[in-house]
Order: C-alpha cells, then structure tokens, then sequence
C-alpha cells in the first residue's frame, strides 16, 4: 500500500489529537481518510482506516514542555474497530515502554501479520506480540454482541470469566456503548431513527477517544443494515476534503463526523442533530444527561448554545417515532447503574440488532419478488432481477404492513395514504419507510441485496453448466442454441483461466505488503487454484460433450431419408 505525499500529510495530522487535557497521558482513537487520485485532490471513493496510539509525556527540555508522540496501524478494513484497537494498544504499549527502542516490536508486529491466515468470519486464533489473540470476525454487516451471562451462572454465583480469555469482537469499538452515553442511553432509539434515515450527525467531545468510538458505534447499532454515509470518527481542520464536508450549505446526507476541536463544534451550528459526550469519568461518578430540541436553520439560538455549554446531551431537530422496548431499557439502566456495562450492551445492541430486521421486513419482502422464478433447464442463460420501484415498495407497505412498532403521531409525508386501524401509526411508517428510501443508505442495501444476488445466480449459474446433461438440455434444440451452448461455455472457461493465472501473481502482491493484513494462507491459495482448475476442466469437457453430440446430430442427419433435406436442422425430440 503505497501512500501520496498528500496522503502522508494527512496521516500525519490525523493521528494526533488536537484537544488533550492530561500532562502525562496516552490513548487510542480513530480515524477515516479518503484516498486520493493522483492530483492529490480528487477522492477516489475509497478509504484508509487508521488507528492510532497518542502518548503525551512531561519533558522540561521542551518548549511546550511535554513530548507528543503516535503510532498508527493503517489498513483497508473497514469493520474490524476492535480488532485493530486491539492491536494499536498492544503494539503502542510495548513501542512507547521501550523508549528509542520500539523499532523492533514493530518489526515483530509485521512479522506477525505477515503469517496469519486469512480473516474470514469466524474464530480465528492471531499471534501477535507474544499474544495469541482469539478474534470473532463477523459477517459483512452482521451484527455482534456478546450474549449475556445466564441465569444459573449468576444464581451460583459463577465468576465472569478473566478478560484475557474472553474473544476479541472485531466488529466493536473497545469502549461499551452504554458506557459511553450513560444516562443517554434512553436516547439511542431516537440515535437508532437517524443513523437509519441517513441524518447529519456530529458527535463532539474534548476526548479524541470517546468521538471516534462513538462514530464507531453509530455506524454499527445499524446493523445488519449497511451504512452508505460517509463517516469520519477524528474529523479535523486539516483533513483534507474539510471544505467539501464542513460549510455553510445544508449537511450532505449520512454524513457523521467525530470533533474534538471548538471550531467544528461552532462551525457545525446549522448541524441538525448534534451529540456531545462529556470525557472519561470513574463508573460511579454520575454524569447529568441533557435532551435538547435543536431548532430548524437556527444560528445563534439558545439550542444550540445549550448544545455548548452542555458536557452530555442529545439535541435533534427531530421527534422520535419508533417505540422504545421499555424493558430493554430498564434492563439496561440498572446494569449501567450496577457498573455492568457489557451486560448493557448485549441487551441493548441485541435490541437494536432485532428492531433493524423487523425494518427490513418489508424491504426483504418486497425485493424477494424482484427475483426470477428459478428455471429447471439447467444450461439456459439465467433471467435477469427486476428493478426495484419505489411505488410499488410503498404499495406493498401499504398492503402489508411492517413488524416495527411506531409511535401515534405524524410525520410529515408528502404522498401518504394511510390504512389500518392505527391511521397515525400507519402514516408515520409510511413516511419514514419514504425517507429511507431517500438516503445513502437505501442505496447501500439495495447494492448490497443485488451484488448478494447476483453472485449466488451466478455460482449457481456455474454449477449448472459443469454438472448438468447437455445431452437432455439440447434435445429439440436448433443448431443456434447449440452453438450458443457453446460460445457459452467456451467464454466462461476462458474467464475461469484468466482467473487462475491471476491468482499467483495477486496472492504474491498480497504477502509482500506486510502491513496488509488481508493474507491468504498457502492452503487457502491452493484450494482456491484447485477450484479454479476443477472448474475450467469441467467446462472444457462439458464443450467437447456439446461438440461431440452436434457431431452425432450432424451425422445422423446425413444418414437419414433426403426428406429431411430443407427443414429446421435440431437435435433430438423426434
């Protein structure tokens, strides 16, 4: 992974806070940077991740007077905060506790990296550092959380378990959600409402920490929906799209941004939705929640100075409109009274896990339609899915209904229709189905759903052409179909061995950036070539099948009465 001096420039900035209050400090946080075409301006719609480690230490011989140093880890995942956290606390911890000397744990570091398998969902077992770090990787936008301790363990009195033995979750921030908001988590229904339609959100905080995994956690409470906004969890004057993210215009859509800086905070008055979470505090400290109303357009309202002056509070333009589960949220509030946070966050991140799904009910139930009834003649060229039509979704609403739970009131619609018993309740589901449907993050799943579906059509499509009988798909076929069977299964064999060549040389390139961490292992190298090569041979016999049945058609037909001489050549179904 090669680096612009325009990437560096912004790396460099963005891996050390602009806001610390401590002397002698260190901690982690985040951030998110968009690559750059090669005049050094121009995004090119990918992103680098980075995680760093900040330690600040007293040094009278400097002008300042304190030392400030960070070590970041740079990759192209972009769902695995915990993992990578994970690895910036260890690899900071040994670098900095060495002094001059860390260079070696980080050559150690990339050794390490260098060897592992490939990070696919599931448990995988890492060594780095002199640790050996078991890691759950879940699937692409699937939900994680830990199930909480049962009943009998409690009602024995059994002890958690030791924090050494407990799984890292790749997916999660390593501060708990419910640790952060405290006495907001009552708001993260409302928080759950935005982050779902896609709203412009900032997160504010004089802890460079706590923004970033809160930005984290924002994009993540959404799952197993994808989140196609732009996210930038340390977002500073420096970065170098600020311009285009932080101006006078109205807030571009899905967009949340983490700030750690005054400026942004004032700058991002017209913001409609702003969080802002007070710095680290001990667990039985109490911090006083704000619920706040920001009002539409205002500059200088009392709002949004109630939005300054506030350490802690929620303050939003918009009313909530999905019910709470009152009994997650008790639950809740007494494990974060009681200093359980991580038993907070597997009842909440459950909770909201749950409430995305009955969300995408209608989406799923609706899309479901869009697909081609699947064809029993095994070669045919596989149909292709229906476009997605919003009207006729939001007929389907209508018609059918949703499992999620709203509020009675309205919002404000311009096309509503309203029908069941609960005509509010119905009204505010139509409208808020019709806002998703104009954000980034409809477009996120509905890319996700296809991509999904085409790629399952497609393996299908695949097998189908290795293993079916060419000799029963062909019988009363015309020698155009056998000729395109053909061409066919010519063309994807071509693509299969042009895919094959290509996997040394990409498996190669990938184990010489050793700081790429997306390694594939020898095994997994040779079982996918294996693949590869069982496939092109079984294409290429499946060609020689077709050509030696035409043959045989061909012959047959020389042989038979000159009565046939003139009519529609095919093969078979006689």
């Amino acid at each position: 992974m090669a680096f612009s001096p325009q990437e560096r420039h912004a790396i460099a900035f963005s891996s050390f806070p602009d806001h610390n209050e401590r002397d002698d400090s260190s901690l982690t946080f985040s951030w998110r940077l968009p690559r750059l075409q090669e005049d050094g301006s121009t995004p090119t719609g990918s992103y680098l991740y980075g995680y760093c480690y900040f330690c600040q230490q007293k040094n009278p011989s400097i002008r300042r007077g304190y030392a400030q140093r960070s070590l970041a880890i740079v990759t192209k995942h972009s769902r695995l905060a915990g993992l990578f956290t994970k690895l910036v606390n260890l690899l900071g911890e040994t670098y900095f506790r060495d002094r001059g000397g860390g260079s070696p744990a980080v050559e150690t570091a990339m050794y390490n990296i260098c060897r592992w398998p490939a990070l696919t969902p599931g448990t995988v077992e890492l060594a780095f550092l002199n640790h050996i770090l078991s890691v759950e990787i879940p699937l692409s936008h699937q939900a994680q959380y830990r199930l909480p301790r049962s009943s009998s363990h409690l009602a024995f009195n059994i002890p958690p378990p030791s924090p050494a033995s407990i799984p890292v979750l790749a997916s999660l921030p390593a501060t708990p959600l419910s640790e952060l908001l405290r006495e907001l988590i009552s708001q993260l229904w409302l928080i759950w409402e935005l982050m779902i339609l896609g709203e412009p959100v900032l997160v504010y905080s004089t802890d460079a920490k706590r923004a970033s995994e809160l930005v984290q956690w924002l994009v993540t409470i959404v799952r197993p929906l994808p989140f196609g906004g732009d996210w930038r969890p340390f977002f500073h004057i420096h970065t170098p799209d600020f311009a285009r993210m932080l101006n006078n215009n109205k807030p571009q859509a899905g967009i949340v941004l983490g700030a750690t800086n005054p400026l942004i905070l004032s700058a991002a008055r017209h913001y409609p939705h702003i969080l802002r979470i007070s710095p680290a505090t001990r667990s039985d400290e109490p911090v006083q929640g704000v619920f706040g109303t920001l009002a539409r357009s205002t500059t200088t309202g009392s709002s949004f100075k109630d939005a300054q002056a506030s350490a802690h509070g929620v303050f939003s333009e918009r009313k909530r409109h999905v019910k709470k589960d009152t009994v997650v949220l008790k639950l809740a509030e007494e494990r974060v009274r009681a200093g359980d946070f991580a038993a907070a966050d597997s009842l909440l991140l459950q909770c909201f896990s749950t409430l995305t799904e009955r969300f995408l009910v209608p989406l799923n139930r609706y899309f479901s339609t869009l697909l081609p009834a699947d064809t029993h003649d095994g070669m045919s060229t596989p149909q292709q899915t229906r476009h997605f039509n919003p009207a006729n979704f939001m007929h389907s609403l209508k018609t059918h209904g949703t499992p999620l739970a709203f509020r009675r009131g309205k919002m404000p619609s311009m096309h509503v229709h309203s029908i069941g018993s609960d005509a509010s309740a119905t009204t505010s589901a139509v409208a808020f189905y019709e806002a998703f449907l104009r954000s980034p993050n409809f477009l996120a799943w509905l890319r996700d759903r296809s991509e999904t579906l085409q790629s399952t059509a497609r393996s299908r499509y695949l097998h189908r052409l290795e293993t079916a009988n060419p000799e029963r798909y062909l019988q009363g076929k015309t020698d155009a179909d056998v000729s395109d069977l053909i061409s066919r299964l010519e063309s994807e064999a071509r693509l299969t061995e042009e895919e094959l060549q290509k996997t040394p040389t990409l498996m190669s390139r990938q184990r010489s950036a050793s700081y790429d961490v997306n390694m594939l292992s020898s095994s997994t190298e040779a079982r996918h070539s294996a693949e590869l090569k069982n496939r092109s041979q079984r294409l290429r016999s499946q060609v020689e099948r077709v050509k030696a049945l035409r043959q045989a058609g061909i012959d047959s037909s020389e042989d038979s009465d000159a009565s046939s001489v003139g009519g529609k050549s095919s093969l078979g179904g006689h």
